[in-house]
């Protein structure tokens, strides 16, 4: 039981990272799952995820071999337009090379300091055109490498397609999050969608947990302002950019723009972000905010959901941590702002491995990015169905009054991208 393969079972039952279950006896383990049944529920879904996670290590994605020329030609067009205008101010024919030595040597000439790496590059972008350019001439080529040059090398192929393998595990970290090593696949590039190929007869869907965290943060705070807006089928993001643009009275800024500051607004405050960080996403996004006007923004947040608040308050200095079924006591240290944290986060992992192992019954998981499981589907309309219902029971049970209203956003995965279907 204890060495399940894709599962870290010392995170699970909260251990210290030092900590390995190999020092103590099974008897030890055995009353600690006696003592906590929210450890003993935990491991039960670990072993029903286990095969799951093994048939998603040994069979992979297919990529189509398409994707390394149609689908990163725009990127590599994008990164020849971006090395010609460097050379262009650089005043040079030179082929780049990793010194990057002509850049080094034309801002050495102009008295300007020297930087790659994309942080540094990011904080000069003000003073010299050079330096945004060469940030986004980075990024491209970084980007091209991970997901091009690195992946063209996989041995794994079917009909000159690549098959995309990696290392699974589930509690990777306490929250119970399921991650893949060897290759990033819970980072696939939206980009990189389309090019994913299903077997002949079959579509691949995401099933996609759409704002759980805040859905669990309005739960478990019992926000009602919040729950009921979710349960209405009203957009928060939304509602939080037009508190920002009215707090500050800020003028021109389009609904979608609005609507992107609410949400990284919102998720800032559901991780306690300080003030400087939350300063600096908005600047990222060209707004000019200040700190008081941050501060401002925060006190206007927390008068119109007091509950919230005082959730993440209690949760911060509470020595139990809150999960999907009940309180424990961890053993290891955790800071306040990961007590914040635990409950939102691990209950969204627990939720995922209940959507991955009722949608297995009515399908074949195939991959999991975050709050996101792909399923391989030969009538994906009636199989959608049959899971979101079976799913929607579960969690009322689970949790009663949870706001369920569109939780999941579900979407066909893979083929030409104009082949692309939305459900309602």
């Amino acid at each position: 039981m204890l060495s399940m393969k894709n599962s870290n079972i010392e995170n699970l039952l909260l251990l210290p990272k030092n900590f390995q279950l190999t020092d103590v006896q099974g008897p030890y383990i055995d009353r600690l799952l006696d003592k906590s049944p929210v450890f003993s529920r935990l491991l039960v879904i670990e072993e029903k995820i286990q095969p799951l996670l093994r048939d998603m290590e040994t069979e992979g994605l297919t990529l189509s071999a398409a994707w390394f020329t149609e689908g990163l030609m725009l990127l590599r067009h994008q990164q020849a337009e971006y090395e010609q205008e460097i050379r262009s101010l650089v005043g040079t024919k030179d082929i780049f090379t990793n010194d990057y030595e002509p850049i080094k040597l034309f801002l050495q000439s102009n008295d300007l300091p020297f930087a790659k790496s994309i942080e540094d590059l990011s904080k000069y972008k003000n003073i010299h055109p050079i330096y945004p350019l060469f940030a986004k001439y980075k990024q491209k080529n970084m980007f091209i490498n991970q997901w091009g040059e690195h992946l063209s090398e996989c041995d794994q192929t079917i009909d000159g397609n690549i098959v995309l393998t990696g290392h699974w595990k589930s509690f990777s970290s306490y929250t119970g999050r399921i991650t893949a090593r060897n290759i990033a696949l819970t980072s696939l590039p939206s980009l990189m969608r389309p090019y994913i190929l299903p077997p002949p007869g079959f579509q691949i869907v995401s099933l996609d947990a759409s704002n759980i965290e805040l859905r669990f943060l309005a739960y478990y705070s019992q926000c009602t302002q919040i729950m009921q807006m979710f349960a209405n089928s009203e957009d928060l993001h939304a509602y939080t950019g037009r508190l920002i643009i009215d707090t500050l009275e800020i003028t021109g800024i389009p609904p979608l723009k609005a609507r992107k500051l609410g949400k990284g607004f919102a998720y800032s405050v559901l991780y306690g972000a300080g003030d400087r960080t939350v300063q600096t996403s908005f600047q990222k996004q060209n707004v000019a905010v200040s700190l008081a006007d941050v501060a401002r923004l925060k006190d206007g947040f927390y008068s119109l959901f007091p509950e919230i608040k005082q959730f993440v308050m209690k949760q911060s200095s509470s020595p139990d941590l809150l999960t999907i079924f009940g309180a424990v006591k961890p053993m290891a240290i955790f800071r306040p702002t990961q007590k914040r944290n635990f409950a939102c986060q691990s209950s969204v992992a627990v939720l995922v491995k209940l959507l991955m192992i009722i949608a297995n019954k009515h399908a074949k998981v195939i991959h999991v990015v975050h709050d996101e499981v792909w399923i391989l589907a030969r009538e994906p309309t009636e199989t959608v169905a049959q899971i979101i219902e079976e799913f929607t029971k579960k969690i009322i049970r689970l949790l009663p009054g949870f706001p369920t209203q569109g939780l999941l956003d579900v979407e066909i995965i893979g083929g030409n991208i104009n082949d692309k279907q939305k459900y309602s």
